[in-house]
C-alpha cells in the first residue's frame, strides 16, 4: 500500500440490518514518533492489527511531519497496534505499542519510548561441524510459529553476536535456521535497553532416514526446540542428519501434538530408519474422522471484528 489514511477495513454484515463502514472521521489517534531521544520526521507509520502488521482487517497509514508528529483518522474501536517502517529493511514494520481505542480521540504523546537491542551469541558443540547457520530471526510470543518480528544482522566476524535493533521488551522465540532448514528455537524474555543472550545449540549427532511417499512432513522435538520439514527426494527417500537427542513427533498439529504419524526417541549418535507414507496416513484420518472445526467471528454491534478476545465453548 502506497496511500495514506484507511486503506483496508473489515466489517461483518448482519441479515436485515445496515452496517456502517467508515474510512475516516473519529476517533482520531495522534502522537509523536521519537526513537533514541530524537523525533523521526518523514517516516511512514501504520495503525493496524495488534498481532500482525500484515493483517488486512484494519490498516490505516500516515506520515510523520518534520517534527515526528502523526495523526490517524478513522481508527476502529478495540485493540490495535502502532507500527513504524524500518528504513534498513523495507519489508519490516516495527511494533511501537499496543493501544486500546474507544469512541474518543487518543493522544499517545511520544512513542515508542525506550526500545531494546538484542544481541545473540550462538555457541555450537565442537563436534558439530556438519552444518552451517543460514539465518536467525525473531518471532513474537513463546511459540515457534508466532508472528515474525525481524531478521538479525549476521556478523562478519563469527566470534561476534547476531544483532536485532528496535524491538519492544517482551517474550519472543529466537529461531536459528540451518542450511538444511532444520530450526533450533529458544524462548527469550527481552528487557529494556541492550539485552545479551547466549544460546547453546545442543549436541547434534543423531539422524533418521527411510522411504518417503506423499506431502512434506513436519518433525519436531517434544519441547518444540527442534523443528524440521522432510520431503521425498528423486529416489523416493529422505534423510535428516545432525539432530539433537530427544523424543520426536511427526505429522499432525504441533500445537496440540495430534493426530501423530510417528512418535520416536533418538539418542546421541543414534540412527533410525523410519518410513513415512503421508498419503495413506491422511486417507486413514479422513475415514476415521468424527470431528470438525468451528469457526467463530466476534464483532461489535457495528459489525467491526474484535481481536484479542477470549472465547470458550
Amino acid at each position: 500500500w502506497q496511500g495514506l489514511g484507511v486503506v483496508s477495513r473489515v466489517v461483518i454484515p448482519e441479515i436485515g440490518k445496515t452496517t456502517r463502514l467508515d474510512f475516516g472521521g473519529r476517533p482520531v489517534v495522534r502522537g509523536k514518533l521519537v526513537i533514541d531521544g530524537e523525533a523521526v520526521g518523514n517516516r511512514r507509520v501504520l495503525l493496524g492489527d495488534f498481532e500482525s502488521s500484515h493483517s488486512d482487517t484494519f490498516r490505516c497509514f500516515a506520515m510523520t511531519d518534520g517534527n515526528g508528529n502523526f495523526e490517524f483518522r478513522g481508527a476502529v474501536a478495540g485493540k490495535c497496534a502502532l507500527y513504524y517502517k524500518v528504513i534498513e529493511d523495507r519489508s519490516r514494520w516495527n511494533k511501537a505499542m499496543v493501544i486500546d481505542i474507544g469512541d474518543e480521540d487518543v493522544d499517545l504523546g511520544e512513542v515508542p519510548g525506550q526500545m531494546s537491542q538484542l544481541k545473540v551469541a550462538i555457541v555450537k558443540d565442537d563436534r558439530d561441524s556438519g552444518y552451517n547457520i543460514q539465518r536467525v530471526f525473531l518471532n513474537k510470543g513463546d511459540e515457534p510459529r508466532g508472528n515474525y518480528v525481524g531478521e538479525f544482522k549476521k556478523p562478519i566476524d563469527p566470534s561476534q553476536p547476531y544483532v536485532l535493533d528496535d524491538i519492544l521488551p517482551g517474550v519472543y522465540t529466537l529461531v536459528i535456521v540451518r542450511e538444511d532448514n532444520t530450526a533450533i528455537c529458544e524462548r527469550i524474555e527481552v528487557d529494556k535497553g541492550v539485552h545479551k543472550v547466549i544460546v547453546q545449540i545442543p549436541k547434534s549427532t543423531a539422524s533418521i532416514s527411510g522411504k518417503f511417499t506423499g506431502h512434506p512432513l513436519t518433525i519436531w522435538r517434544k519441547d518444540k526446540k527442534v523443528i524440521c520439514t522432510i520431503q521425498q527426494n528423486t529416489e523416493g527417500t529422505y534423510k535428516v542428519e545432525n539432530l539433537p537427542a530427544g523424543r520426536y513427533f511427526a505429522g499432525g498439529n504441533m500445537l496440540i501434538e495430534k493426530p501423530l504419524l510417528a512418535d520416536f526417541e533418538l539418542s546421541e549418535d543414534e540412527h533410525k530408519t523410519i518410513d513415512f507414507d503421508t498419503f495413506a496416513w491422511l486417507e486413514e484420518l479422513r475415514l476415521k474422522s468424527t470431528s470438525g472445526v468451528l469457526f467463530v467471528n466476534v464483532a461489535l454491534d457495528n459489525g467491526v471484528p474484535v481481536a484479542g478476545v477470549e472465547v470458550w465453548l
